[in-house]
């Protein structure tokens, strides 16, 4: 016998003991729609109904078993992932990325296959199709964790039964090489880029460890320089084809960095020679005052290759005599050259701004061999095996330097 309860939705108990809930959604994508519920107890019914009303409310409802994961996708984007946007649980960049991988790449390859039917050989089909693309194992990495992640929420809307990209490991992404600069190569560089309307950059880049969007981010009020720091407050990235100064990349990047002497008097002297006024009081504006485009300090870095509309030219980078470094190296030189010289594990995480310990340690694993052997060295003084730590020599081993 059927009966309302609590405005939720008809709700009667079966023959064989189960309970059912039943509720009309009214016109879903132009029909009809009335969803059926089944619970061995009441109250479970009236949690089901009330799931499906706040679904229905954001609009994931007109998706069900039978919609493709192209309708899915598209559902999940406009609503789930849109909400968390507004309440900043998501930054911009990470929408962004996931419209990317959504568009670009999964519907292409799996879009038109029914939710209800989606196995992890479709999942593997999506691998081999990027892998066809030939895009690096990262990438592959990345676009799977975005097709888990809406999976995930319908698997929590029971859409699916089952998040089959969570079936399907990920590829292993290789990460790349830490190429750092030796000591006498960033003192070299440090002497090239005197004087160049670039040089404060480079140097934070070198001796803080900031990333290019973190420097290029940067405002005259975030840095102190009679205090010897500086403010890591929001970092400036292109997304959806837009310059965008964001939030840092997690809550340990918005930091305070103290700042070495080389430091305060690149920027000292980068303060005295800027003559444009620039658009939010930014350290490193472009030529007219405007963001910079991070491409640009990029070329300025790596240089340009010959194109048909233009000869190429060479980079700062080629004038160092460091064919094989890329930008970003400069910040894991800045961590080598922490780790090498003694600054304490934490300390170098926290100045540059890593989300935990572990990614510093697995990340400079091989500068971390290094002060291991020296550490070695070290105590072989303290028990008389080597170097006396107070600078007098015992045995034949010589005295263990840091740069």
């Amino acid at each position: 016998m059927g009966r309302r309860a609590n405005g939720e939705g008809s709700i009667y108990r079966q023959a064989d003991g189960r309970w059912v809930g039943a509720v009309d959604l009214g016109y879903v994508s132009g029909k009809r729609r009335r969803r059926r519920v089944t619970a061995a107890t009441q109250e479970q019914v009236l949690a089901k109904l009330r799931k499906l009303q706040a679904q229905s409310e954001r609009g994931a409802i007109e998706v069900d078993q039978h919609a493709s994961l192209e309708t899915w996708l598209a559902t999940w984007l406009r609503t789930i992932v849109a909400a968390r946007l507004d309440a900043d649980r998501l930054r911009p960049s990470t929408v962004a990325s996931y419209r990317g991988h959504v568009e670009q790449h999964i519907v292409p390859s799996i879009g038109k296959v029914k939710l209800a039917k989606l196995t992890p050989q479709h999942v593997r089909q999506l691998h081999a199709d990027l892998r066809d693309k030939e895009l690096a194992p990262a990438t592959v990495g990345r676009v799977h964790a975005t097709l888990r992640k809406a999976l995930s929420d319908a698997e929590a809307d029971e859409l699916v039964i089952r998040n089959v990209a969570k079936v399907v490991p990920a590829p292993s992404a290789v990460r790349p090489e830490v190429r750092p600069l030796t000591l006498a190569q960033a003192r070299h560089l440090l002497e090239m880029v005197r004087g160049d309307r670039m040089e404060a950059a480079y140097v934070l880049m070198l001796a803080v460890g900031l990333r290019l969007g973190e420097v290029l981010g940067l405002r005259w009020n975030d840095i102190d320089l009679e205090a010897r720091e500086l403010r890591v407050r929001r970092q400036l990235r292109r997304i959806d084809g837009q310059l965008t100064f964001t939030e840092p990349k997690s809550r340990r990047s918005r930091r305070t960095v103290a700042l070495p002497t080389v430091a305060v008097d690149a920027l000292a002297r980068h303060r005295q020679t800027q003559k444009l006024t620039s658009l939010d009081g930014l350290v490193f504006p472009s030529t007219v005052g405007t963001p910079m485009e991070p491409r640009g300090l990029q070329r300025h870095w790596a240089g340009t290759n010959d194109t048909a509309k233009r000869r190429g030219s060479p980079g700062l980078r080629d004038r160092v005599g460091l064919p094989e470094t890329r930008l970003h190296d400069l910040r894991h030189s800045a961590a080598s050259f922490m780790l090498v010289g003694g600054v304490p594990m934490r300390a170098v995480m926290e100045t540059l701004g890593h989300s935990s310990i572990a990614l510093t340690a697995d990340t400079y694993s091989h500068v971390l061999d290094e002060v291991r052997r020296d550490v070695a060295v070290r105590m072989d003084g303290v028990f008389g095996g080597g170097t006396d730590p107070r600078g007098s020599h015992r045995g034949s081993q010589g005295s263990a330097s840091t740069p």
